[in-house]
């Protein structure tokens, strides 16, 4: 298995979203590099509270996409 990498965690965020996930696990971590286990892959607080933010434009996309296929059916 490669190693982890918490700097892929956004775009793997917004790809999953993008794909249609209706939702995510994220590590989240108040101190990452102290974790006792998955540090690596752990966001810490601050860190998640933007990818949130920014997966907002995202998911609101994924909604009309939804609506707009229920509607063609």
């Amino acid at each position: 298995m490669p190693p982890a990498k918490r700097s892929l965690v956004p775009a793997l965020a917004r790809a999953g979203v993008a794909a249609g996930a209706d939702g995510l696990l994220v590590e989240v971590h108040p101190c990452p590099e102290k974790a006792v286990s998955d540090g690596a892959q752990s966001l810490a607080l601050e860190d998640f509270g933007r990818i949130d933010a920014r997966l907002d434009p995202y998911i609101r996309l994924r909604k009309e996409a939804r609506a707009a296929e229920s509607v063609a059916v």
